[in-house]
C-alpha cells in the first residue's frame, strides 16, 4: 500500500503572511508617493512657464495697442513706464 503525498492546493501559491502583506502595501505606497510628488512638480513647472507665457503675449499686446494710439511705452528692467 503506498500513500501518495498530499498534493498542495493552488490556492496555496498566492498565500501571504500579514507581514508580507503589510511591506508590500508601504513599499507600494511610497513608490505611489514618489511619482506622484515627480508628476505634480513638473506640472507645476510647465504651469508656471505657460503662465509666464501668457503674461508677455498679453504685456506685448497692451504695448502694442497703446503705440497704435500714439502712447510711448518704455521698457526697464522693472516693468514698463507708460505716457
Amino acid at each position: 500500500m503506498t500513500t501518495d503525498p498530499p498534493k498542495a492546493s493552488k490556492s496555496g501559491r498566492w498565500q501571504f503572511s500579514l507581514r508580507g502583506l503589510l511591506v508590500l502595501v508601504v513599499v507600494l505606497g511610497l513608490g505611489l508617493v514618489w511619482l506622484g510628488n515627480r508628476l505634480q512638480r513638473q506640472w507645476f513647472t510647465a504651469e508656471a512657464a505657460r503662465h509666464k507665457i501668457l503674461e508677455e503675449r498679453a504685456a506685448t499686446e497692451a504695448i502694442d495697442k497703446i503705440q497704435t494710439i500714439g502712447g510711448k511705452v518704455e521698457r526697464s528692467s522693472r516693468g514698463e513706464k507708460y505716457e
